[in-house]
């Protein structure tokens, strides 16, 4: 009953709504990904890529957590099911919105990809 109750709130932003340098990042990171082309960038591209990500990952918590504004009031639970990299942002600015980490869990999840594409 649960999940047929269950409603989804996309909080993610579209390509199109990042930043363009944001966006180069996103796209860079889709076209260029592998640890190895990574390792084989110079000193002055890996600083650019670093802080193209972090303003990647603040654009899209921004997005968020404006979402998380939107619907508060709606829902009884909300779930956030973005990876770790933002459990930071959205625990602080949860804390900031007056709310208190009452516990941790710590669930599994796992992404597959064909090599090659």
């Amino acid at each position: 009953n649960i999940e047929a109750l269950r409603e989804t709130v996309n909080a993610d932003l579209d390509l199109d709504d990042l930043s363009p340098f944001a966006k180069e990042y996103a796209v860079e990171e889709e076209n260029n990904g592998s640890i190895l082309k990574s390792a084989m960038k110079s000193k002055a591209d890996k600083s650019r890529i670093d802080e193209a990500r972090e303003q990647f990952m603040r654009e899209r918590n921004e997005h968020l957590l404006k979402k998380f504004d939107e619907n508060e009031g709606r829902y009884q639970t909300i779930a956030f099911t973005w990876g770790a990299g933002h459990s930071e942002y959205i625990d602080k600015a949860l804390e900031e919105r007056g709310y208190q980490l009452l516990n941790v869990r710590r669930e599994k999840a796992f992404s597959f990809f064909k090599a090659g594409n």
